[in-house]
């Protein structure tokens, strides 16, 4: 068995194995076999017996890391339209960054539907995964055709509309028909 303390990140398993040549095993877990796996915090030993002899193992300690867990936060707004872009980051103050994508950065930029996490690891070496951002892109609207008919102009859309003077909305003017001044 090894002695001291060993450190476990929060999901990690050790192996105690008291050795060979005994004829039983007693941990202080109250299993009786020569291996135990070691999934939480604590202080483990083993009594072991050969024949009317017994003996005590050192004792190990096992502290235990937390899993970091990433957020993912979004620079930008969802659902993504055509050729824009979204900023996804997985936060700072982790040692390496490795996500859906392959990249390994930090921060990533998103232009495609899909689904992305990340997965960090701490500076003790355990890892944990962010939760998966859905994204969707959405086709821009189809452009409409206006027709002039006397003094007004009609669009054919039935979606949202902003009617335009110089490049500049006129206000209120939302409707398919735009009535000429």
């Amino acid at each position: 068995i090894q002695t001291g303390s060993a450190m476990l990140c929060e999901g990690d398993s050790l192996v105690l194995d008291a050795s060979s040549g005994r004829d039983s095993w007693r941990w202080n877990t109250g299993d009786s076999t020569r291996r135990i796996v070691v999934r939480s915090a604590g202080s483990y030993y083993c009594v072991v017996q050969v024949g009317d002899r017994n003996g005590y193992s050192d004792t190990v300690h096992v502290l235990m890391n937390p899993a970091p867990r990433p957020v993912i936060v979004m620079d930008g707004s969802l659902p993504l339209c055509a050729n824009d872009t979204l900023t996804l980051d997985a936060g700072a103050g982790y040692a390496s960054y490795s996500w859906s994508t392959g990249v390994k950065t930090r921060r990533i930029p998103v232009r495609y539907p899909g689904l992305y996490w990340a997965e960090v690891r701490d500076h003790a070496g355990c890892r944990g995964t962010s939760d998966t951002v859905i994204v969707q892109v959405v086709s821009p609207p189809r452009k409409p055709t206006i027709q002039r008919v006397g003094d007004r102009l009609i669009a054919d859309s039935s979606g949202l509309l902003q009617w335009l003077h110089d490049g500049h909305p006129l206000p209120g003017e939302t409707t398919a028909t735009l009535l000429l001044q």
